[in-house]
């Protein structure tokens, strides 16, 4: 997929509509070849990981959690969660402690006036991992996401949708990219695959949760190429558990 790397597509949207095989239900494993082909050495790193190195994080800035978190602390905790349920929340815990304090997103509306988004935390986690309660919610979640996002001239990237009546009971797991869904057999794979369309794509992580990617990218999978944006907020934390 060199036209990707040559960044002749404005987001993964229209590489989606160049490459149409890509909207089959297994088209996810199409693009998982490409990305083991140009790491090797990549392949399974996130789903080996299990943890994904996030013990350490928690340990290291778990101090800076929120009153509001603490019942997703508390939750996670409990032994009786299934993988699904943990790692959302790890997920959540994780973006809240790489909350994009400093991140703001200059726009243009329509009318050609310059708006300022500040993503907040729960911004960060929808740019990530939604939930909804029943499948039929899901259509619904994504328009209003579609139209966030147009009010601001962005795109909605792709994101992972869980479902079912609480986040401690997942039933489904997909994977989103504008109106395909993918079914996922877990939420590790699912945050593996979108992890992979974005290396693959060579297409911008979301602004309001690129902290937890960058972090996923450099820490976990190891890897850097040359678009990669200088964070020096991620950049300390990578050094604090490179040395922890």
């Amino acid at each position: 997929m060199n036209d990707c790397e040559n960044k002749l597509f404005k987001n993964i949207n229209d590489i989606i509509k160049r490459w149409s095989i890509l909207t089959s239900n297994f088209g996810y494993e199409l693009i998982e070849r490409d990305f083991e082909r140009k790491y090797p050495q990549c392949r399974d790193k996130l789903i080996v990981s299990r943890n994904w190195h996030f013990e350490k994080l928690y340990k290291l800035l778990k101090k800076n959690l929120s009153t509001g978190d603490r019942l997703n602390e508390i939750l996670m905790k409990s032994q009786s969660l299934d993988l699904n349920s943990k790692t959302i929340l790890q997920i959540w815990i994780s973006l809240a402690l790489l909350a994009p304090k400093s991140t703001k997103v200059s726009t243009k509306t329509d009318g050609g006036r310059r708006r300022v988004w500040k993503p907040t935390i729960a911004e960060s986690r929808d740019g990530i991992l939604v939930h909804c309660k029943i499948f039929g919610d899901i259509e619904q979640m994504c328009i209003n996401k579609q139209n966030k996002m147009s009010q601001m001239n962005l795109t909605m990237q792709p994101f992972v949708i869980v479902v079912g009546p609480e986040v401690t009971s997942i039933e489904k797991v997909y994977l989103r990219i504008d109106k395909i869904m993918y079914e996922m057999p877990s939420v590790l794979k699912a945050i593996d695959v979108l992890f992979k369309i974005f290396i693959t794509f060579n297409a911008c992580y979301p602004k309001e949760c690129e902290n937890f990617w960058y972090l996923i990218q450099w820490d976990v999978y190891e890897i850097r190429t040359a678009s990669d944006q200088k964070i020096p907020f991620v950049c300390n934390i990578l050094h604090d558990l490179k040395q922890g």
